[in-house]
């Protein structure tokens, strides 16, 4: 299956990596590290989550609130 995120997802990535830089020390390398990991399981197993919209599936980070 092919993974596309979005321009606006792209966005809200950055945005939130730069927040989280300004936080704690290291919390913004987490952040992505679950957003890449996360991405890899919906790439490999995309029937696992419902579709939010045709061809469009979610999945929620566990520590983090995206």
């Amino acid at each position: 299956m092919k993974l596309v995120v979005s321009t606006k997802a792209q966005r809200e990535i950055r945005d939130a990596t730069a927040w989280y830089k300004e936080q704690t020390r290291g919390l913004s390398a987490e952040f992505f590290r679950a957003i890449e990991l996360n991405l890899g399981y919906v790439q490999r197993n995309p029937l696992l989550f419902a579709e939010t919209l045709p061809g469009v599936r979610r999945i929620g980070l566990r520590r983090f609130p995206y």
